[in-house]
């Protein structure tokens, strides 16, 4: 079973972010800050990642959260929009998406070529991970996926 070291105390866990409330008494927040982890991104392994998103989906997890968020999303010109600290890891994640990146030369971006498995588009990307030519056809797939749940 796969398992994930605590950086306190070095034991094996699936969750060190619930290990560390539990054994060392410090928030998740405040671990993820202590070490550089992005303090919205959960710290788990691979597999217990995908069974929570298995579950997630067969709760109907989707449809809720587009209920739900419909009072609380962001309205265009609100005051106060974007004024948090984000962490090193998050900087870096967006760095790779395109945002808050202005390369100092074009030759300092790695490009790499994919086909969209969605439209057979090949496209030129800049993040390594990129599966699709763009962000309608990812949500194509992920509608898709939602689908098979």
């Amino acid at each position: 079973m796969e398992k994930i070291s605590c950086k306190i105390c070095g034991k094996l866990c699936v969750r060190v972010c619930t290990h560390a409330r539990q054994a060392h008494e410090i928030s998740a927040r405040e671990y993820k800050q202590e070490f550089g982890y992005d303090v919205k991104k959960g710290i788990m392994t691979d597999r217990d990642r995908e069974h929570m998103r298995e579950l997630a989906f067969l709760n109907g997890m989707p449809e809720r959260l587009k209920e739900a968020g419909k009072n609380s999303r962001f309205k265009p010109k609100q005051p106060g929009l974007g004024k948090y600290s984000r962490s090193q890891q998050t900087m870096e994640r967006l760095k790779y998406h395109g945002k808050n990146f202005l390369p100092h030369t074009k030759s300092s971006k790695v490009s790499y070529q994919i086909i969209c498995p969605i439209c057979g588009t090949e496209k030129t990307v800049y993040y390594k991970g990129a599966k699709f030519c763009s962000r309608h056809c990812s949500t194509i797939n992920r509608n898709k996926m939602q689908k098979t749940f």
